[in-house]
């Protein structure tokens, strides 16, 4: 009987956007999207249903790579957060959208509004 061949699979992740984002292999789904959606209790069978491009083994391996370094993956998505948090709030800065939210809300009242129509 021959041995069980036993490889070192890489993690299938790869950095892109200049290595600031960490996406699974073949996708442009970010790590995060995997570890959120685990630790909100799918199973890596519910995350390929909401993620179809996703390679089940590949969710299975990069769950293990989160649990083998999960403060490192845990700083890193928390990193991540911040920034998007940051842009959100700059782009509600640059493009207010009160006044489009008001007008938006006015005229959907005139639509509706019985006494208003014509």
């Amino acid at each position: 009987m021959e041995p069980l061949p036993i490889n070192d699979d890489p993690v299938p992740l790869y950095h892109a956007e200049g290595g600031r984002a960490a996406r699974v292999r073949g996708t442009r789904i970010p790590i995060q999207r995997v570890v959120y959606s685990f630790n909100q209790g799918e199973s890596p069978e519910q995350i390929v249903a909401s993620f179809p491009s996703l390679d089940l083994a590949d969710v299975y391996s990069v769950i293990g790579y989160y649990l083998r370094h999960r403060g490192e993956v845990d700083a890193y998505c928390a990193e991540i957060d911040r920034i998007e948090a940051e842009l959100r709030e700059e782009s509600k800065r640059r493009h207010p959208t009160d006044d489009l939210k008001a007008k938006m809300e006015s005229r959907w009242a005139e639509l509706h509004d019985p006494a208003r129509r014509r």
